[in-house]
């Protein structure tokens, strides 16, 4: 390869305005990568001249006359050897090569070394940084326009009340969001997602990060937008059915991942944007009786009876109801008869099932039913005193799993 000597004051062939568009964190990253590649002394030098990174601590800041000089000159190379190296004070023999991106200087790479180890390496290195670049570009841009659509999002389900629905669709439009590709809103949520032990609020972007792969793996047009207390899925899916178990796999997959378990609620389907806060409501109301339910993780609002219901009892009528029923009742009595009832609503009333599910004979099941319906006055074949018993249930499953207000 030919030698350039090109020395300062030679006329200017690339614009060099641009700052450059890796941080110093980014900038020293690389320079180790690269010692690591091929063992040299590795600098970068911004468009200033001012080193920003190098595998020599001590040089970061100091000016570097070679690679202002090679800026200006816009050759593809400067090597500093012994017959030149006066020139250039307090830099080290070596080559010198531009880091250009898209048609665009970003700085300049210094490797140091003897002219053929550091020509053999030169032009590799080189390409490698420059790629690292545009990865950091793309990912920079990525994460603007994530925090960005996260933005708007967050307005639209939240704080769009007082905002004209055409304003907001406009908005969209500029930035580019199709609020048509969604049909299901989810909420997804957990107390310990975000709580330390000392009451820390934990940062919630690893357990973005993670959610968003999950549900990118599904449909490239998914979306996650993290409200800091919980987190809305945006699904592409309109049947509920297929969402629920969309859901199902994907609170297993990230509790694999995290050790962490959440609950989810599912909204009704929309045929129009407008209608995606309405079902993010929707969706909210059931990731709050998801949350009551250890066995039933995922829940569809239209899947939601009692649990409704009960939304708008207060707490205390609640407990008066529920001890107006079973308050005789001893903490084994009382553990039996719920389970009992679980699985009388869970096999949907058939004996034959209950027996399976409780591991007793058939005839033990009919015996505590009739025995719950002597102590109680109120029989599981009646439609009314059912329904009044499985509103009874819920509200001992709200007791005993005491969840925190949503």
């Amino acid at each position: 390869m030919k030698q350039q000597d090109v020395r300062p004051g030679a006329p200017a062939q690339q614009s060099s305005g641009s700052p450059a568009a890796f941080s110093v964190s980014s900038a020293l990253r690389i320079v180790e990568a690269v010692k690591r590649l091929i063992g040299k002394e590795t600098c970068i030098i911004d468009t200033q001249g001012i080193i920003i990174a190098s595998t020599s601590p001590e040089r970061i800041g100091q000016f570097h006359a070679a690679a202002l000089a090679l800026i200006a000159s816009g050759a593809q190379q400067l090597i500093i050897n012994e017959e030149n190296q006066h020139v250039y004070p307090h830099c080290r023999p070596g080559v010198n090569l531009p880091i250009a991106v898209d048609g665009v200087l970003q700085g300049v790479v210094g490797i140091s070394g003897t002219q053929q180890e550091t020509e053999l390496f030169g032009k590799i290195v080189q390409a490698f940084i420059q790629e690292q670049i545009r990865e950091i570009n793309s990912t920079q841009r990525r994460m603007r326009s994530d925090e960005l659509r996260n933005g708007f999002l967050s307005r639209w389900f939240l704080d769009s009340a007082g905002i004209p629905e055409r304003e907001l669709l406009a908005q969209a439009q500029l930035l580019r969001i199709d609020m048509g590709v969604w049909k299901t809103v989810c909420v997804l949520t957990s107390p310990k997602l975000r709580t330390s032990q000392s009451g820390e609020v934990l940062p919630g972007l690893d357990a973005l990060h993670r959610l968003q792969q999950l549900v990118l793996a599904y449909h490239e047009e998914n979306a996650v937008v993290d409200l800091g207390f919980y987190f809305i899925l945006l699904l592409t899916e309109g049947a509920p059915r297929r969402c629920e178990a969309l859901c199902q796999s994907l609170l297993t997959s990230f509790a694999a991942q995290t050790g962490v378990e959440l609950c989810a609620g599912i909204g009704t389907p929309v045929s129009a944007p407008r209608q995606l806060r309405q079902s993010f409501r929707e969706a909210q109301i059931a990731c709050n009786t998801a949350s009551f339910d250890p066995a039933g993780r995922v829940r569809l609002f239209s899947g939601l009876r009692t649990d409704l219901v009960l939304r708008f009892v207060p707490k205390d009528y609640q407990q008066s109801m529920f001890e107006g029923v079973f308050g005789s009742f001893s903490e084994k009595e009382l553990e039996e008869t719920m389970q009992l009832l679980r699985s009388y609503i869970r096999c949907n009333g058939s004996i034959t099932a209950m027996a399976g599910d409780l591991f007793i004979h058939k005839n033990t099941v009919q015996y505590r039913l009739r025995k719950l319906f002597e102590t109680t006055g109120l029989d599981v074949h009646s439609v009314s005193d059912m329904t009044w018993l499985h509103l009874l249930y819920k509200i001992y499953q709200i007791g005993q799993s005491n969840p925190a207000p949503f």
